[in-house]
């Protein structure tokens, strides 16, 4: 890993640590609409990484109502298959 990806990485981990202390706060929210989650990240790409286990869907009714992701789950799997794919 060179001394920019590190950097790249550590501001990325950061970044996300602030969103979490701020949802915590009731500063930010989190959840983002299934609809929206796959626009923004892919559907296939979110129903895989739920598939996979690495995020979870939010359902709260049943039936018809909303499903919704967490924003700060979603893009940490995204930075991190991305860290990936710069090594290799």
């Amino acid at each position: 890993m060179t001394l920019f990806e590190e950097k790249q990485m550590r501001i990325e981990a950061a970044t996300i640590g602030a969103q979490i202390v701020l949802k915590r706060l009731g500063l930010i929210k989190d959840e983002i609409s299934q609809a929206e989650a796959f626009r923004e990240f892919g559907q296939a790409t979110v129903r895989s990484w739920q598939n996979q286990g690495l995020v979870t869907r939010i359902k709260t009714g049943q039936r018809n109502s909303k499903a919704t992701y967490s924003r700060i789950e979603l893009e940490t799997i995204r930075n991190i298959e991305n860290q990936r794919k710069l090594k290799t």
